[in-house]
């Protein structure tokens, strides 16, 4: 068979090209299966679909596929463009990050962040910030307020994560932060209770109690 049909159906998978795999073998070599017929492959994005329709044909387009040598070449490349992040339980992904939502504790800020250590963590310093919020709004629908990872107690109005990473100021409520005492000093999600929905970012006594998110590093 052709190493250009070998190689073929692999790159095409992995980048989205849309081509036909009838390919005329190199002059010499022995074709020892059916060609595939002139149907463009889909894009990446259509890729699962599209060979899963693969796999449900029955009949002789079934027999033309399955029977193909490029069959298990096609079978082993589906997942190479489709990796997600692997997060330990009872971590969950979030685009390339690992959090973990406490359902049934509310705490401190400080007591949230000492038993996120002891999962293995820390309070979360979400990357991507929307991600995040449509995530527990999907999931969590009855979580009003939740502490993240950052705060301005070292500083008075400068909100950094535990990292030193700075806080989005894009991500603030309308007329956030507001702490005209100065004692308002950790960052939380909140969805109800608050000025408005969105963006979701406020800030919060440290010392009242409300469920927090968690955050581990993905060991991928």
């Amino acid at each position: 068979m052709s190493l250009r049909r070998i190689l073929l159906l692999p790159l095409v998978v992995t980048y989205g090209a849309t081509i036909s795999l009838h390919t005329t073998p190199l002059p010499g070599t022995p074709v020892h299966a059916t060609p595939l017929p002139d149907t463009p492959l889909p894009g990446t994005s259509d890729v699962p679909g599209y060979f899963l329709n693969m796999l449900m044909w029955s009949g002789k387009e079934s027999e033309r596929y399955h029977g193909n040598s490029l069959f298990p070449v096609a079978q082993s490349a589906i997942s190479l463009p489709f990796t997600s992040t692997v997060c330990p339980s009872p971590f969950f992904p979030v685009m390339s990050q690992c959090f973990y939502t406490s359902t049934h504790h509310k705490l401190s800020w400080e007591d949230a962040r000492t038993f996120c250590q002891q999962m293995g963590g820390d309070l979360a310093e979400p990357i991507h910030v929307n991600a995040l919020m449509v995530y527990l709004r999907d999931h969590y629908p009855s979580l009003k307020e939740l502490y993240l990872g950052a705060s301005d107690l070292q500083k008075e109005g400068n909100w950094t994560y535990i990292s030193g990473r700075p806080v989005d100021p894009l991500g603030w409520m309308p007329g956030e932060p507001s702490d005209p005492a100065h004692d308002e000093n950790c960052l939380t999600f909140c969805f109800e209770g608050c000025r408005a929905s969105y963006p979701p970012l406020n800030d919060q006594f440290c010392n009242r109690v409300k469920h927090f998110v968690c955050e581990v590093k993905s060991p991928q």
